[in-house]
């Protein structure tokens, strides 16, 4: 408790002294930051994530905002320092931006499963996709997901796209034969389907599971110093069962 207080002390003197500096006038710290997402907040996984993260700064004596911005603006305004962090992405993020600091302790630890309409595919691993000739779409800001498939496809047959609807509405239409995503997400969708009827098990399925990924929240750099107070929070929640309460049990 005495090391979470001390993260907590220096957490909050950063945060004055941002705050500060923006309002120009001495005025007290920013109790609001305004976060972006790589999906819109809609989404389940969004949902669980906002009711974690809502506690998490309350802890700490803040709230935030998260806008609805498209996965790839959402990188740019965060590496510009225009909002304060990112919500949700993946461990190696921070390898393709200069401007941005990973809260290292996870809020998920999930399978990266890859999707399919037809009955014939089946995927062992990422190398596995340089002998199908498929076409393979990712969601648009998951580095793991592109950096991974583009090994082994090629750029005409390589798509992105901003949210799981698309992603399975582009499997459906048969634009694509292959849809990439952390397991979970689109079971949230497929489970109730786009026009509110319980999906047919023999329609969107997983074929292979392609890896394990982490999901961290992100902070601009400026905020470099909330990063190990929200990480101690977070293993404190998980400790107390506050996490499992909000999120759902892994």
């Amino acid at each position: 408790m005495r090391f979470l207080m001390v993260l907590l002390f220096a957490a909050l003197a950063c945060a004055c002294m941002v705050g500060a500096s923006h309002a120009g006038q001495g005025d007290a710290a920013p109790r609001r930051l305004t976060f972006v997402a790589p999906w819109p907040k809609s989404e389940p996984e969004m949902q669980r994530l906002i009711r974690v993260y809502t506690e998490v700064f309350a802890r700490l004596g803040m709230t935030f905002e998260v806008l609805d911005v498209p996965a790839r603006r959402a990188s740019e305004r965060l590496e510009n320092g225009l909002v304060d962090g990112d919500l949700s992405r993946v461990r190696e993020y921070g390898t393709y931006f200069s401007n941005v600091v990973r809260v290292d302790e996870p809020h998920h630890t999930r399978l990266l499963v890859a999707y399919a309409l037809r009955d014939d595919i089946r995927l062992e691993d990422w190398s596995s996709l340089a002998r199908t000739g498929l076409r393979v779409e990712c969601p648009r800001g998951n580095v793991s997901c592109s950096d991974n498939v583009t090994r082994y496809v090629p750029v005409e047959r390589y798509s992105e796209n901003d949210t799981v609807e698309q992603g399975v509405l582009r499997l459906r239409q048969h634009r694509v034969d292959v849809y990439i995503n952390v397991q979970g997400r689109v079971e949230d969708f497929v489970s109730v389907g786009d026009d509110g009827v319980k999906d047919a098990p023999a329609r969107v399925h997983p074929v292979g599971v392609m890896g394990t990924v982490t999901g961290h929240m992100w902070l601009h750099r400026k905020h470099a110093a909330l990063a190990p107070a929200i990480a101690e929070i977070l293993r404190e929640m998980k400790r107390d069962g506050t996490f499992a309460r909000l999120y759902g049990a892994e």
